[in-house]
């Protein structure tokens, strides 16, 4: 069997930008995830001072 290296790199390549963009949006999902703990661990500090304050 006769293997076209041409034909292979521009699989690989085509799959390495597949996995990187893959990557990158399970990054960005990672981060908007932890921006958002972050966010209502805030919140709810902020509501837990006002409650006592009543």
């Amino acid at each position: 069997m006769e293997i076209n290296t041409s034909e292979l790199a521009e699989f690989l390549e085509v799959t390495r930008k597949k996995d990187l963009a893959t990557w990158e949006r399970q990054r960005n999902s990672w981060e908007l995830d932890s921006f958002v703990s972050r966010r209502l661990a805030a919140l709810d500090g902020v509501q837990s001072e006002e409650v006592e304050l009543i």
